[in-house]
């Protein structure tokens, strides 16, 4: 096992079992623009399972954001609970809630990290969403920079990726301002079962009525 992939599982094993100290912290700490502290990066861990209010703001999120996601299907209490389940389970994924710093805090978004190439040493930011469309303005961004700094300087990665439906405007001009560079279309497959409807890549396809736009993470210098 390399260095890298060591950490990266080391890393969110002790996040999701709870397992917090002085050099992991309990929740990543969210900055405006002039360092002021505007909300909290929540991981989602063991205790999410058997919390039914989580649960039903994770199924509520998806059902909401379905457009988004390259796999469409009816959205259960039950199913995502076994999503979430399985989420914990797999050791080199992790997902945290946007948390608001209220005094009951409100969860109004979630973000993530899968997908991990440990040869390349490489991962993608995933799931990135916003439940809660009215408070903090402009939370998205700085939710994701400061997943992405914390990424940078606890994991060290050397490149972080996402993937996005081309489709997606909205979501294509969001990165791309907040430095994250295209490189390249992914066809994708449409594939009915089961009522669900699957977007596959299937990167021998000459051509596609829908694709991936695979974008990396450019650090800007100072």
């Amino acid at each position: 096992m390399n260095k890298f992939k060591n950490n990266v599982i080391d890393t969110f094993f002790k996040i999701k079992n709870e397992k917090f100290n002085t050099n992991l912290p309990q929740k990543i700490p969210v900055y405006d623009g002039t360092g002021l502290l505007i909300a909290f990066l929540k991981p989602l861990t063991k205790s999410t399972v058997n919390n039914s209010k989580q649960i039903k703001l994770l199924a509520k999120w998806r059902e909401e954001n379905s457009f988004a996601f390259p796999t469409q299907f009816k959205v259960t209490l039950e199913g995502t609970k076994k999503w979430t389940e399985g989420l914990i389970k797999e050791p080199s994924r992790i997902l945290f809630f946007i948390e608001t710093l209220d005094i009951k805090p409100r969860l109004i978004g979630h973000i993530g990290l899968f997908t991990f190439d440990f040869r390349e040493r490489s991962c993608e930011i995933d799931n990135v969403v916003r439940g809660d469309k009215k408070l903090i303005k402009g939370i998205m961004t700085l939710a994701l920079n400061s997943l992405v700094y914390w990424t940078l300087y606890s994991l060290k990665p050397y490149k972080i990726y996402l993937k996005v439906l081309s489709d997606n405007k909205h979501a294509v001009k969001f990165y791309q301002k907040n430095n994250f560079k295209k490189v390249k279309l992914i066809p994708l497959k449409k594939i009915v079962k089961e009522g669900m409807i699957i977007w596959k890549e299937k990167s021998n396809l000459k051509k596609a009525f829908r694709y991936f736009l695979k974008m990396r993470y450019v650090e800007q210098k100072n």
